[in-house]
């Protein structure tokens, strides 16, 4: 099955944060992205009764927007800088997918999330697509559909191991994540329609690390220690989704109602729906 995914996000990161090599303060962002992502269970895939087994690949093009007030070490100054870019973002693979089906309104489901480093990135640009590092992403989700009232409500629980960024010698911490929804669907012909709210929660549980974090203090050209960067944020949006038995599509938008530093490190990498 394939699916094609809409998802818009819009935030302002106040405090002095590191982007992609550079330091800026006062940064907002607006990233748009399109992804299309393939779904497939092979075969094999009914384990047993209850137990089943898929696996998707998403690829993400991206629209992002940065801007803030960069320092600049050489002038001793900070300037007002900003940038755009657009392209093939970071590559979304579930290679493992278990789905348990309690009963016919109830999943549990056990997935393994690999992002690997497709997206364009340039050192000191604001604006990436990529991020430049691998990250692996285990997730437990827990999805209520119910077959006669079309309600749903589904969480997803998942955590971010992230490798470094060699281009910056930076690397970002270990982060928590939970995805929410919560949506009424409707029977459109032979398709089924989803109106909804989802909302995303979002806390770094290990400081950023690596020689990258050693940033120049004042008076220049004097370095210091940054102190530990801790990202942390809740977003939450409207959400629509129409599926048929071979195809889906689904949009949704979010806004930060809190954040800190949530680039932290090198930018921004589009989130996707847990769902499938």
């Amino acid at each position: 099955m394939l699916r094609l995914n809409g998802v818009y996000y819009g935030g302002n990161i106040a405090a002095e944060i590191p982007i992609a090599g550079v330091d800026a303060a006062d940064v907002d962002v607006h990233s748009t992205a399109v992804g299309l992502t393939a779904f497939w269970r092979p075969s094999w895939g009914t384990i047993s009764e209850r137990w089943g087994y898929a696996m998707s690949a998403t690829l993400p093009f991206l629209r992002v927007h940065v801007e803030g007030d960069v320092q600049v070490p050489a002038l001793g100054t900070t300037v007002h800088a900003e940038d755009t870019e657009y392209g093939l973002g970071d590559t979304v693979l579930f290679p493992v997918m278990l789905n348990y089906h309690a009963n016919d309104d109830f999943n549990v489901n056990m997935r393994l999330g690999v992002y690997a480093p497709t997206g364009d990135y340039e050192e000191g640009r604001l604006a990436n697509t990529g991020k430049n590092y691998w990250t692996l992403e285990p997730i437990l989700g827990l999805m209520y559909l119910g077959q006669k009232n079309g309600r749903e409500v589904s969480l997803f629980f998942g955590a971010d191991f992230n490798t470094e960024n060699h281009a910056t010698e930076y690397r970002s911490g270990t982060q928590l994540h939970i995805d929410g929804t919560v949506a009424q669907h409707f029977p459109v012909g032979t398709a089924l329609l989803g109106l909804g709210v989802t909302g995303y929660w979002y806390q770094q549980a290990a400081n950023d690390s690596g020689s990258g974090a050693t940033i120049v203090g004042e008076p220049w050209p004097q370095p210091r220690r940054r102190p530990g960067l801790r990202a942390e944020t809740l977003e939450r949006g409207p959400t629509a989704r129409c599926q048929s038995e071979f195809a889906a599509i689904s949009a949704s938008t979010a806004r930060s109602s809190s954040m800190n530093a949530p680039t932290a490190g090198d930018g921004v990498r589009s989130r996707r729906s847990s769902r499938e």
